[in-house]
């Protein structure tokens, strides 16, 4: 047969089918020729919006360039054959462009210089960057309406381990739907923008569902590994979460899942104290071990991915093994934050005193002196003194019953302190040692501060009442630890600090806790 037969047989019916390439993924800066896949044969290849210094070969279907430029990068090829219905056929094509991974060279130059530096972090500091999950560790309506996201592992692991490490809202780096292509066009900037000496990477959870190959996230990863490591900080990798793949909005197939699950093994391999690498697996903590499509246990997450209350206290529970809880050992070494007597006082001479009076919780029979025991919003709080097994008398314990007749912010244990010892401007934030023997019927609860002079003027630890997903919670276990809030910047010389929940319409309340103690300082 001709050649000029052949075109025509292969013309005759039919349509132009859509056009891919043979890679989607390239590594800035290196040369790389295409083939472009599900041409008919003897059709005319064409473009009008190919990169910049990129050629097309319509005989030899490929197009040929050097990616200079890092990000996603988006053209069309029309496809032109006489006798196809749908001739001429344009695809929308696009490429991903990133750095290479290291090379096993460079990779063991950054793991030796760490080595070198020793395994500690250089400060208290705890930077994250990842995805939407590493985001929901903190939120920030304003520049004066701050939270700490009780859903975040992060926060819950710093509760847990008594505050021997900070989390502050700036050094939060987490992007919605990002995926390890988009942490990589963000590091260098993140790096650069935080003093903390430790990050948390979290981005393999999107990977799987944005079509990125199990071959291209260890390629990534290992980049954002080397950065992290290069740039003098300590790096703690978390394996990507459980995923209900028959979620209508979290889908995978069968071979994304499987990919999924290499992922967790690949991040658990990398675990290298000596090198300052460092694995945490929340996988085991939150997988339902009786699912076969991948989900979180029951009331893990409000979507079947993002964590809720409990996912974020259990993820925080596998975080806080690796740093350190109570008074034990760990990454970070344990320092009290804490007054010890209520000699810890604010004056001329000690500014970094506590401003809050009484933060021991001594005296009175129902509530500490100068505290008061609140409630509203159908939920009922009653004070009185305890004992704990600790050996320590006379500290504050409240219970929570009632029925939320309203989804409310109630204080339930709080006091206020009034001029004297603050003025505007000032910055201050609030500790409080804090246990739970129970807590269920609420969104969240824990420590707040309110600027009184200014009610929009709030910061939180494990409040989350602007949550639109915020679901009612059951501690699965009785908890305690120390709570920190984000720093506020004082509008005014009135300031409320103490325990407050967010009641929900119709739902009962149970909780008992206790307040060792609480202080209120000013950032020096």
């Amino acid at each position: 047969m001709s050649s000029s037969a052949a075109i025509w047989a292969a013309s005759k019916g039919g349509a132009l089918s859509p056009l891919s390439l043979s890679s989607a993924e390239l590594a800035f800066g290196t040369a790389v020729t295409l083939n472009i896949v599900g041409a008919t044969a003897g059709s005319a290849l064409s473009s009008s919006d190919l990169p910049m210094g990129w050629t097309l070969n319509s005989a030899a279907r490929t197009i040929s360039g050097t990616p200079n430029k890092r990000g996603s990068i988006a053209f069309s090829i029309t496809e032109t054959l006489a006798g196809k219905a749908n001739s001429p056929k344009t695809t929308a094509l696009g490429l991903f462009v990133a750095d290479a991974a290291p090379s096993a060279t460079a990779l063991a130059s950054a793991i030796d210089g760490a080595i070198g530096r020793g395994i500690r972090p250089r400060n208290e500091r705890i930077a994250v960057i990842g995805d939407s999950i590493a985001y929901g560790n903190s939120f920030s309506a304003s520049a004066t309406n701050v939270k700490l996201y009780a859903k975040g592992y992060l926060n819950w692991a710093s509760f847990l381990g008594r505050q021997r490490w900070s989390f502050r809202n700036q050094d939060n780096f987490g992007g919605s739907g990002d995926n390890t292509n988009d942490v990589i066009l963000r590091i260098d900037a993140a790096l650069a923008a935080t003093t903390a000496g430790t990050v948390v990477l979290d981005c393999l959870t999107n990977d799987g569902p944005n079509g990125i190959s199990l071959a291209q996230s260890k390629t990534n990863y290992q980049l954002l590994i080397a950065k992290i490591l290069e740039s003098g900080k300590v790096c703690i990798c978390i394996t990507p979460r459980p995923r209900d793949i028959t979620a209508s909005s979290l889908t995978m197939t069968a071979t994304q899942y499987r990919d999924h699950l290499a992922r967790r093994d690949f991040v658990l391999g990398l675990h290298n104290p000596g090198a300052g690498i460092y694995a945490v697996d929340m996988w085991r903590y939150l997988a339902d071990p009786a699912s076969a499509n991948g989900a979180m246990r029951a009331n893990f997450s409000y979507d079947g991915l993002h964590p809720g209350v409990l996912g974020g206290y259990w993820g925080g529970k596998a975080l806080a093994e690796l740093l350190g809880t109570g008074r034990g050992h760990g990454l970070f070494p344990f320092r009290d934050v804490l007054p010890g007597q209520n000699s810890d006082v604010f004056n001329a001479s000690y500014p970094r005193g506590c401003v809050n009076s009484n933060p021991m919780m001594q005296g009175g029979t129902t509530a500490a002196t100068g505290y008061t025991v609140g409630g509203g919003s159908g939920v009922t709080a009653t004070g009185s003194k305890a004992s704990p097994p600790s050996g320590r008398t006379d500290i504050q314990q409240i219970v929570l019953g009632g029925t939320g007749s309203a989804a409310g912010d109630v204080f339930d244990f709080y006091q206020t302190i009034s001029a004297g010892n603050l003025a505007v401007g000032d910055v201050v934030e609030a500790f409080a040692e804090v246990e739970y023997d129970s807590l269920s019927g609420l969104t969240s609860h824990g420590l707040t501060l309110v600027d009184t002079g200014n009610f929009s003027n709030i910061v939180g630890f494990l409040v989350d009442s602007t949550d639109i997903n915020a679901m009612p919670f059951v501690l699965p276990e009785p908890v305690q630890g120390v709570m920190r809030t984000p720093r506020l910047t004082l509008s005014s010389t009135t300031l409320r600090a103490g325990m407050k929940g967010r009641s929900i319409n119709g739902q009962a309340v149970a909780c008992t806790y206790r307040v060792g103690a609480m202080s209120v300082r000013k950032v020096i």
